[in-house]
């Protein structure tokens, strides 16, 4: 069992007393309507449940594997608010409480796997999982918004693909997984005015690929390892739960459903190391994000919808599509090892509408790293380690939000914000093996 107990602590500036349950304040003949106060937003929940697993291999046949298994578990969490400081209490108490409700979710599965050699260059693997989903959630959130929600879910998720080995160290490989996953509970408790009930979103996964392993070839001298993977994936999505570019009252990304919309792209993968003295990895992503037939929703500035825009296909929001990482390390002497990382993303949008005034620009980062082992007789070993991150002192932001409502001349009114992240920082670290 897990148990999770805390809470978020804001100051509120001129918030109206009705939001809070709270009378207003009569001074006089003056009726005071809004207050400056701090407020805490709890949770307070537990997470119990089991797992099993029957494994099978026939006896004097390795050609054959299988598993039987499955799981249950509930999530029990209470959610409420509690003033702890008013400028103008009015009729509350100490530690007002002005919102509770409850949440339960119960999530139970099966599955069966099973992997068998066809032919000693063939091998398939089918998987078929069964999962149910029972959501309960009652009373009220801030602002006496009621999210009384209930919900069941019943996904069935097949599984399949096969691995074929065109020589030693070679592979193909080609797999189909469908995935379905439901709504969190901020999609119910948090959707916007307007917007309709959060659905669960399903995926149809189609990849394949290539893979090579060399070791100890005489590639870049003796003791040449070489890893290389080259892998297609096509996402298919219907009802993709995407974030709208938005955050609730306490930082979380507010999200809603897409009929359509798809990811696809190459993933390449590379090691190479040359007797253990120097290496390079490095990993590039190349995407298209897609969303299809997206009808962007105008707000008003209280958040209300005004109107939809015409449906078009746009670039699904946070999906950059070039990402990549590399690392090259040396080792000069013996125990230690110095490294050079270099990452590397394009641009990606804010929200849904691609639009070039909602974006964070791609940037590049460039790090350092040193570490350095001893072995004293006292200690299996003692490492020394240094990372300098962002070594060239770059400014760039990694994330960000956005909102806008239309101005009085008709005019988008965009508001923009983003997460600036460190510029050049030091890490030292000590490790201890016994």
């Amino acid at each position: 069992m897990t148990r999770g107990f805390g809470y978020y602590e804001s100051y509120r500036a001129r918030r109206k007393f009705a939001d809070y349950n709270l009378q207003n304040v009569i001074i006089g003949t003056d009726t005071l309507t809004r207050t400056n106060l701090i407020d805490q937003k709890w949770l307070d929940n537990y997470f119990y449940g089991g797992t099993f697993a029957l494994n099978y291999q026939p006896r004097n046949n390795d050609k054959l594997q299988a598993t039987l298994g499955g799981a249950w578990n509930q999530f029990v969490n209470d959610h409420y608010g509690e003033v702890i400081w008013a400028q103008y209490a009015s009729n509350g108490n100490i530690r007002h409480r002005y919102y509770f409700n409850d949440a339960r979710k119960t999530d139970y599965n099966a599955y069966a796997r099973a992997t068998y050699q066809v032919l000693p260059r063939l091998g398939v693997y089918g998987d078929l999982q069964v999962r149910h989903i029972k959501y309960g959630i009652d009373g009220v959130e801030a602002q006496n918004r009621d999210v009384a929600t209930h919900e069941r879910y019943l996904f069935v998720n097949p599984k399949a693909g096969a691995t074929f080995t065109v020589s030693e160290g070679q592979q193909l490989y080609a797999s189909f997984a469908r995935g379905q996953r439901e709504p969190v509970r901020s999609d119910f408790t948090d959707r916007p005015a307007g917007q309709p009930q959060a659905r669960a979103e399903r995926l149809d996964d189609f990849e394949a690929g290539y893979r090579l392993t060399r070791t100890n070839t005489t590639l870049l001298g003796p003791n040449t390892a070489v890893r290389l993977e080259a892998n297609y994936f096509y996402m298919h999505y219907r009802d993709q739960l995407v974030a709208t570019g938005r955050l609730d009252s306490v930082g979380n990304a507010l999200r809603t459903n897409v009929d359509r919309s798809y990811r696809t792209g190459l993933e390449l993968t590379g090691f190479v190391s040359a007797d253990d003295k120097i290496s390079l990895s490095s990993t590039l992503t190349m995407s298209r994000n897609r969303i299809l037939g997206f009808r962007e929703v105008i707000y008003d500035a209280n958040y209300l919808p005004v109107t939809a825009a015409e449906a078009r296909t746009t670039t699904i929001s946070y999906s950059p599509s070039l990402v990549s990482a590399h690392t090259l390390e040396g080792q000069p002497l013996k125990g230690l090892r110095v490294a050079l990382l270099y990452k590397t993303v394009s641009e990606q949008y804010l929200d849904n509408t691609a639009s070039a005034d909602k974006r964070i620009k791609p940037y590049q980062v460039l790090d350092f790293r040193v570490r350095y082992s001893i072995r004293p007789v006292f200690v299996k070993e003692i490492e020394l380690g240094l990372l300098v991150n962002n070594v060239l002192n770059r400014k760039y932001e990694a994330n960000g939000y956005t909102y806008g409502y239309p101005g009085a001349d008709g005019r988008p009114q965009i508001f923009n914000f983003y997460f600036p992240q460190a510029t050049r920082n030091f890490l030292a670290s000590v490790g201890v093996k016994f």
